[in-house]
């Protein structure tokens, strides 16, 4: 039989969860220097100053 920490535990580990797969997930783009849309390579600079995008 499980006792209250045990129970508080695993209610608090699905709500947890459930609150990190409701959000959106980070995406890590492939770094490739060309521009997908219009394959026009991307400045380095500008590629330094937003490393995500």
């Amino acid at each position: 039989m499980a006792d209250n920490a045990d129970i508080a535990a695993e209610l608090m580990e699905r709500r947890m969860e459930a609150a990190l797969s409701s959000r959106l997930s980070l995406r890590i783009p492939n770094h490739d220097p060309d521009y997908e849309d219009c394959g026009n390579e991307i400045p380095k600079p500008r590629r330094d100053a937003l490393p995500w995008a």
